[in-house]
């Protein structure tokens, strides 16, 4: 696919707005009554496997108002974008992004016929260790992903990157959303590696049209910093040894990570170990036991009880889930 082809597939009309163009409010996007605001979660919108995923909004269309506990990045490939977010209005133009929190409530006008707006899911999980680590120097965006990844409660944030007229921003799309929709060898790598580029190129734009506290910035830069540690050493990260690594007393490093992420230290590695967990039992054939004991649980009663409450189901249950997904997509 080259970009002629990629055009080509975007302004081509899809059966749903095929149907919008009779009646934009059948078929209605996250048809819901008016009055109430729609929640959409990540095993609503994902393949079991999937951690990022594109698509294109559909023109013409109405939608209610939604939320969702993933992050959502909305680029403007051609014409414009009209939206509320959190009751204020919010105006996007061609080449322009929206990065948008979880569980922030937003709305998108309906499109017209030359508006082609992309929309990027990822989940929280997207984020891991590596991810964060190559994201760790560009403070805006992992300031913001540090907040929607380990919060758990709503902060409404969003950011506008004026992006519009940047031929390098607007490359960089055009090659995600190729190997996105074409795929071939490497795909997912290379996806990755061009999200990091963008990231840092859109932070470059922002900082060049607005000053950004510089004080809450480093501050939040640590709390990054701190969840790298416990994301590299869970199996055995306890919260004495995190705090003599950054030189803190326990206390003051407890304090600092409830009051800026929401969640308790154990709450955090806990976390890590489960999602650890969950790898090496899709990739390797390990038994439960040694499992648990390879992401650091000693006791399997508590595994067992954290990773139900999780999951909904049994480390077996899961593992004997994701084989059947394999071989179900396989064939």
């Amino acid at each position: 696919m080259d970009d002629e082809a990629l055009k080509a597939y975007l302004f081509d009309l899809n059966a749903i707005e095929r149907e919008a163009l009779v009646d934009p409010r059948v078929p209605r996007l996250f048809a819901n009554e008016d009055t109430i605001v729609l929640s959409m979660l990540e095993e609503d919108i994902f393949k079991p496997d999937q951690k990022i995923a594109f698509m294109k909004h559909p023109r013409y269309m109405i939608t209610t108002a939604h939320k969702h506990d993933f992050l959502e990045m909305n680029y403007v490939f051609a014409g414009r974008c009209v939206q509320t977010i959190n009751g204020k209005q919010v105006i996007l133009n061609e080449g322009e992004f929206c990065l948008l929190d979880t569980y922030v409530t937003h709305t998108i006008e309906p499109a017209g016929e030359n508006d082609i707006i992309m929309n990027c899911l990822m989940r929280k999980n997207y984020f891991d260790a590596d991810l964060l680590k190559r994201l760790s120097g560009n403070d805006l965006i992992s300031e913001f992903i540090t907040d929607a990844v380990y919060k758990n409660k709503a902060s409404n944030q969003y950011i506008v990157f004026p992006s519009g007229g940047n031929p390098k921003i607007q490359r960089l799309m055009q090659e995600v959303l190729i190997e996105y929709f074409a795929p071939g060898l490497c795909s997912e790598e290379i996806i990755n590696s061009y999200m990091i580029i963008l990231f840092s190129e859109l932070l470059r734009i922002f900082k060049q049209s607005a000053e950004t506290d510089r004080a809450s910035g480093l501050q939040k830069v640590l709390i990054t910093d701190v969840l790298l540690y416990i994301e590299q050493n869970y199996a055995e990260v306890t919260l004495t040894s995190a705090a003599k690594h950054f030189g803190f007393h326990p206390n003051y490093l407890s304090r600092m990570i409830k009051n800026h992420l929401g969640a308790s230290f154990i709450k955090i590695v806990q976390d890590v170990k489960l999602s650890r967990a969950c790898s090496i039992l899709e990739n390797t054939g390990l038994s439960v036991v040694k499992v648990a004991q390879e992401v650091g649980f000693s006791n399997m009663n508590v595994f067992y009880e954290l990773f139900q409450q999780r999951f909904g189901m049994t480390p077996k249950a899961y593992r004997s889930g994701k084989r059947r997904d394999e071989g179900g997509s396989g064939s």
